[in-house]
């Protein structure tokens, strides 16, 4: 017994050191391709500049013949003119364009949107948005890998690449694709819709009259405002009476201060006794934002509001209105002594003052 207890531990013992060392080989062989392929992109890299400078001065050969390389090149050689291309502009950025088209490696990017792992797809979506604007394969991977890839992110970022390229999604087709997925970042589709919205406010404003979903509606209208969408006033003006969620008021009345058209005029006087605070504090900005001095005098009752963002947002609009706003808010600063108007008056002049 006591026997082949020591054999048991003696073949255990031998098995972990077994382990060990293959463990320790593993690693050796990954840190040496590692190795290799950053001495492979660094030759690389120096003959791509050698190369761009060459053709500055006439004098180089074709992308073929200075770049016979591999797949696994032209995957390197995607990555680092990628990075040029985010630096690089006229010439030199379209010669790299059309090195990358010579060696493959546009090509193979587009495979690898369509048969890597998540993040291979994530970074070959950012990669080919390059090639988007100019070629016809490259914009039919795209808009392939917006709507049918299984992962969120990979069809956020190739509806970017879509979009920075110049050749944006519909509106309705990127909320089709990707609105009611939870794997899609929530930042990053909102700056999507940003950039939308600037390119094509008619489809933002279609698009937000026909959502169901206030969070959907909400994120259309902060969309529409931060493209200061002139064309938008009236849809922004009836959200901001109408809408039911606060939530919804509110980012109408953002986007209407960030417009800064007068014909918001009516939305921020009934936003400044809206029963939720958000709605007033929204709207207190929005006077000083766009201007409406005539509702100057509704602001200082503000000053004494429940809600500190409403009463600091209404003495931030007063300090902005000119001499008569100041005064208004010099007396409020005096008028009560430790109570929360004065605080609150006297904190946004010590904030002028400065």
């Amino acid at each position: 017994m006591l026997q082949a207890i020591w054999w048991t531990a003696l073949a255990l013992a031998g098995a972990s050191l077994l382990i060990m060392l293959m463990l320790i080989l593993r690693r050796l062989i990954v840190q040496r391709g590692q190795r290799r392929r950053l001495q492979r992109a660094e030759a690389l890299k120096a003959r791509l500049f050698d190369w761009i400078e060459r053709t500055d001065d006439g004098a180089a050969p074709t992308a073929a013949e200075a770049f016979p390389v591999d797949d696994r090149d032209a995957r390197i050689l995607m990555d680092q003119g990628h990075r040029l291309l985010n630096t690089l502009r006229g010439a030199a950025a379209e010669r790299i364009v059309t090195l990358l088209h010579a060696v493959g490696a546009v090509e193979s990017e587009c495979l690898r949107l369509s048969a890597g792992k998540a993040a291979e797809r994530r970074t070959a979506a950012t990669a080919l948005r390059w090639f988007a604007a100019d070629d016809a394969a490259v914009h039919a991977a795209l808009c392939c890998a917006m709507t049918e890839d299984p992962d969120g992110a990979v069809r956020l970022a190739a509806a970017q690449a879509l979009t920075d390229a110049g050749r944006a999604p519909d509106v309705d087709a990127a909320v089709s694709a990707m609105w009611t997925r939870q794997d899609v970042p929530g930042r990053g589709l909102q700056d999507l819709f940003r950039d939308l919205a600037a390119q094509a406010p008619d489809q933002a404003r279609a698009a937000l009259a026909a959502a169901a979903e206030a969070r959907l509606r909400v994120v259309l209208i902060d969309a529409l405002g931060h493209a200061r969408a002139i064309g938008a006033v009236p849809d922004l003006t009836a959200a901001a009476v109408h809408a039911a969620e606060l939530n919804e008021r509110a980012a109408a009345l953002r986007a209407l201060a960030a417009i800064g058209h007068p014909r918001a005029h009516d939305a921020v006087a009934a936003g400044l006794s809206d029963p939720a605070w958000e709605v007033r504090a929204q709207a207190a900005l929005g006077v000083m934002r766009i201007g409406l001095s005539d509702l100057a005098p509704r602001l200082p009752p503000l000053l004494d509001d429940p809600q500190w963002w409403v009463r600091f947002r209404a003495a931030q609009a007063l300090a902005a209105g000119g001499p008569e706003g100041r005064a208004a808010l010099e007396t409020a600063a005096a008028s009560d002594g430790a109570g929360r108007t004065a605080r609150v008056a006297q904190l946004v002049l010590a904030e002028a003052a400065r």
